[in-house]
């Protein structure tokens, strides 16, 4: 039985031009991979389904902090607060 959730963790330097990553290419490739993967089903499953929870009423957010909060709680970091709104519109 886990006690707790695995943790992932996702390289969020690897398209950042000015940082230098201390791994190979195909690492890095790897981890590109990995992020463009996770920002598709963010943008295509997870964020639609937040959205379709706001329109029900299910949460509603009064605040910036609860607007996080709401976010935070179902995987999707405050950098696409833009898409959820585009959704919502």
């Amino acid at each position: 039985l886990l006690k707790e959730a695995p943790r992932f963790r996702f390289n969020a330097n690897v398209f950042k031009a000015n940082v230098k990553l201390e791994q190979s290419a195909d690492e890095t490739k790897a981890d590109e991979d990995l992020v463009k993967e996770l920002s598709t089903f963010l943008v295509k499953e997870q964020i639609p389904q937040l959205v379709q929870s706001l329109k029900t009423g299910d949460s509603v957010p009064t605040d910036s902090q609860s607007m996080q909060e709401l976010l935070h709680k179902n995987g999707i970091n405050m950098r696409y607060l833009g898409k959820v709104l585009d959704v919502l519109a």
